[in-house]
């Protein structure tokens, strides 16, 4: 019996909630007293989050690109899934005095960037390709442009690239198979018929 499993639409946030869980496992309570302040949101609707991840752009992978259907079984061919890149932006926040306030969110961006130096590969429970996730170089003009929420000033963050993310295609195409082929010598030729 084969057991298809499927990179369903949900890649993405499982994704991300991977990510969330992985800084939780790291961040607390060393540095950030509880999980509920490590969360999803943009710079301008962060709350009381300490540490804010922001998935700020989707793309169609230009490494990975699937061309050809696979066997879902004997009679149905499955079209190509898509590959992602998916881009995020992560923010730290602490509270109190400004020397104090920078000091810590330095502490626990670098913290971040150790972990994920170290650990680069991200596994999932759904689909077979793990995914990498790589510390992105961009210039300040990159940077600032994504930080861009209603005149708010920039805040240091890091950016990160986690690909490939695979979605599969739901299409399917109906394929008949040879199942037998009957080979015949009539009067000194072959005579080939698949059925």
């Amino acid at each position: 019996v084969r057991v298809e499993i499927m990179a369903s639409y949900t890649a993405i946030s499982s994704i991300s909630k991977k990510i969330a869980e992985l800084m939780h496992k790291e961040l607390v309570p060393e540095l950030i007293p509880s999980e509920e302040y490590i969360g999803f949101a943009a710079p301008n609707e962060r709350d009381s989050l300490m540490v804010g991840i922001f998935l700020y752009d989707i793309r169609e992978s230009d490494e990975i690109k699937a061309n050809q259907m696979s066997a879902r079984d004997l009679s149905t061919m499955r079209f190509p899934p898509v590959y992602l890149n998916l881009y995020y932006m992560i923010t730290a926040y602490a509270e109190g005095d400004i020397l104090f306030r920078s000091l810590r969110e330095e502490m626990i961006l670098g913290k971040i960037i150790r972990y994920f130096h170290d650990n680069s590969i991200i596994m999932r429970e759904e689909g077979n390709i793990p995914a990498k996730i790589e510390l992105m170089k961009m210039s300040m003009e990159e940077k600032t442009k994504i930080w861009s929420f209603a005149g708010m000033p920039y805040k240091l963050s890091v950016f990160y690239k986690v690909s490939p993310v695979t979605i599969d295609s739901e299409r399917i195409q109906k394929v008949t198979r040879v199942t037998s082929v009957d080979i015949r010598v009539v009067g000194g030729k072959q005579n080939i018929q698949e059925e």
